[in-house]
C-alpha cells in the first residue's frame, strides 16, 4: 500500500462542559511531544479540523491551549450552526463526522478521530503513524470510561503540568489512573459484576488491582484510511464505518497493550452509573451481539485479547493471573460464538431460551448450596 502523507485530525465538539474539556484537559495531553508534535517530527502533513459553533469557536479562540495549538500545525474551525438545534451527541456527531469524511477524501486524507472529552497517553499519535507505515488502514482501541470529577486532579498531579500548555502522561501511569477512577459505566463490563451491562459492547475480567483483560465487540477508530472509497457511516464512527471503509480487519492494527495507547473516556460520576442488577452470560451476550454488531465487530471481539494494566505483565507473583484471566476471557468468547453460530433466532424461542439459562443458573446455584451443605 501507499505510505500515508497527510492526515485530518477531527474532533467534533460543542457546549461549554464539553468545549471546556477539550481545551483545559484534552487539548494538553494531545500537545505532549509523542501525539500532534509528531506529525512533523516525522514529516507528515496534518490539519486539525474542529466541527463547532460560532458561540463555541469564540472560546476555543481565546483559549490559551487553542493558540498553541496553533503554533504546532494548522487548525481550522468548521462550523456546524447550520445543524438543527438542539443537537443530538450521536446522531448530530455522525453528520459532522461524515462532513469530515467526505472533505479527508477529496484530499486523499487519513482521518485522526479525536473525542473531546478523551485524554490519550503520550505517544499515542506516534503509535499511529508507526501503524500506518506499517501498512495498517485503521488503528482500533478499546473505549474505557473515567470519573471525571476524581480523574482529572489526579491527571494534572501525575504530569505535574497543571499550569502549562501541555500534560505528558505515559501510558502504564494513565493506565493506573483509569483503573483507580474507572467509572461505573466501565465497571459494569467485568463479568463478575453483580450489575452486569446490558449493553456488553466490552467484557472485562480482572486480574489484580493493576490491570484486567478485556475482550471487545465496539473499538474507537483513532485512525482510519479507507481502502473503500466513497463509504459513509449511516451511524456513529465505531458502529458501521470501520465495517465498510475497512471491511478486512487485517488491515486493522489492533492496540492490545495499553503501553501502546490508551485514550480515557471522561464522564460525570453519576452518568448512566444506576445498572439494574444482572449477571454475564453468554447466551445473553450472543443475543445482543447478533441484533447489535457486525461481522467485524465480531472478528475483534474472537481476535483480540487486550491489557489495561499499570504495572509488569511478566512477574513472577502476576504471570499466571493473566494466563488465567485470559483463559477465562477465551472460554467466554467460545460460547459467545457457539451460541451465534446458530444463527437468528425466533423472539419467543429466544425469550424461552433466556429463561431457561435463568433457571440453569439457580439451579446450578442450589445444587453447590446443597454439596458445600451435606459434604462441607
Amino acid at each position: 500500500m501507499e505510505p500515508l502523507d497527510q492526515y485530518h485530525v477531527i474532533t467534533v465538539v460543542w457546549g461549554e462542559k464539553y468545549t471546556t474539556a477539550f481545551v483545559e484537559v484534552v487539548l494538553p495531553t494531545l500537545m505532549a511531544r509523542g501525539n500532534l508534535p509528531a506529525f512533523a517530527d516525522n514529516g507528515v502533513r496534518a490539519r486539525y479540523r474542529i466541527f463547532t459553533l460560532e458561540a463555541d469557536a469564540h472560546r476555543l479562540r481565546q483559549s490559551r491551549q487553542f493558540r498553541k495549538l496553533a503554533e504546532i500545525m494548522p487548525v481550522e474551525i468548521v462550523g456546524i450552526d447550520d445543524l438543527k438545534p438542539p443537537l443530538h451527541p450521536y446522531v448530530d456527531s455522525a453528520e459532522c463526522h461524515r462532513r469530515a469524511i467526505a472533505a479527508a477524501e477529496s484530499a486523499s486524507a487519513a482521518m485522526v478521530f479525536l473525542p473531546p472529552d478523551t485524554v490519550w497517553s503520550n505517544g499515542a499519535i506516534a503509535r499511529v503513524l508507526d501503524a500506518a507505515n506499517a501498512g495498517k488502514r485503521a488503528v482500533m482501541i478499546p473505549g474505557i470510561s473515567v470519573v471525571s470529577e476524581t480523574f482529572v486532579p489526579a491527571l494534572r498531579a501525575q504530569a505535574h503540568a497543571s499550569g502549562g500548555p501541555a500534560m505528558a502522561v505515559e501510558g502504564r501511569a494513565l493506565a493506573g489512573l483509569a483503573i483507580e477512577h474507572l467509572h461505573p459505566r466501565s465497571q459494569a463490563f467485568f463479568t463478575n459484576s453483580d450489575h452486569f451491562a446490558r449493553w456488553p459492547s466490552n467484557l472485562y475480567w480482572n486480574v489484580n488491582d493493576r490491570g484486567f483483560v478485556g475482550r471487545c465487540f465496539h473499538l474507537h477508530p483513532l485512525m482510519i484510511a479507507p481502502t473503500q472509497t466513497g463509504a459513509r457511516p449511516c451511524s456513529t464512527i465505531d458502529d458501521d464505518y470501520v465495517w465498510i471503509a475497512c471491511p478486512d480487519w487485517r488491515n486493522s492494527c489492533l492496540i492490545t497493550n495499553s503501553d501502546e495507547i490508551i485514550g480515557c473516556e471522561m464522564s460525570a460520576g453519576g452518568y448512566l452509573a444506576d445498572a439494574p442488577p444482572n449477571r454475564a452470560s453468554a447466551f445473553e451476550t450472543a443475543v445482543w451481539a447478533r441484533s447489535h454488531t457486525n461481522a467485524l465487530h465480531r472478528s475483534f471481539f474472537t481476535n483480540a485479547c487486550f491489557r489495561i494494566h499499570s504495572g509488569d505483565l511478566d512477574t513472577s507473583r502476576d504471570a499466571a493471573r493473566w494466563v488465567q484471566a485470559e483463559r477465562e476471557a477465551e472460554q467466554f468468547v467460545r460460547r459467545v460464538n457457539h451460541w451465534l453460530s446458530y444463527g437468528s433466532l425466533p423472539v419467543g424461542l429466544t425469550v424461552s431460551l433466556r429463561k431457561l439459562a435463568g433457571k440453569g443458573r439457580r439451579l446450578r446455584q442450589l445444587l453447590s448450596d446443597r454439596l458445600k451443605r451435606d459434604h462441607g
